[in-house]
């Protein structure tokens, strides 16, 4: 396999994992495409051997360059006390003051959508988000790597150090764990 067609045939994934893992401090910073890139010119240095010996998946092999890139650039612009990601106005934000959440999503979701249903999703995100706080870290991540980043059930057993068997528990128990809080609380769920 030559390493553009690797790239091509994962690059929505790694850029789905980047979006995922920047987090909120260095989204207006850094583009989640040009992570990709750069981890790409990083891997680039290492097809050979890879491709010598593949001991993972080309997306698991991909991924840990991107992350890698991530755990970078989060040292740098995140850990640093000279220049603090946190305290930088997006370059995004420069067009003028933010637009309110409201007005944002009737634009966005078009003209059938009403406040009422606004409401009802930001309750339903907000339910989510604590939902998924209620979980432990390592639930947490197996439902990032299996439902966000689509990982196989192996390929996130091999990320995590754990068994398949571990993943496919803990995986079922979180989404019943999510589903049980969505359903005593929202009845349309």
């Amino acid at each position: 396999m030559e390493f553009q067609q690797l790239v091509l045939e994962n690059r929505d994934r790694l850029k789905r994992l980047a979006n995922l893992r920047l987090g909120r401090d260095l989204q207006g910073r850094v583009d989640s495409s040009d992570v990709v890139q750069e981890a790409c010119i990083d891997a680039l240095r290492q097809f050979e051997k890879y491709r010598e010996s593949p001991d993972v998946s080309p997306y698991q092999w991909l991924r840990f360059f991107v992350c890698q890139k991530i755990i970078q650039l989060h040292r740098t612009h995140v850990k640093t006390q000279a220049r603090d990601a946190r305290r930088d106005v997006s370059i995004h934000q420069r067009a003028g003051p933010e637009a309110e959440s409201s007005v944002l999503a009737l634009n966005l979701f078009g003209k059938e959508t009403t406040p009422s249903k606004i409401a009802q999703q930001q309750e339903r995100t907000t339910l989510l988000v604590n939902a998924l706080d209620a979980l432990e870290p390592i639930d947490r991540e197996v439902i990032a790597l299996r439902n966000f980043e689509q990982l196989s059930t192996e390929e996130t057993a091999n990320i995590l150090g754990l068994s398949v068997e571990a993943v496919y528990k803990r995986h079922s128990r979180a989404l019943i764990r999510l589903k049980k809080v969505f359903n005593s609380r929202d009845p349309d769920a």
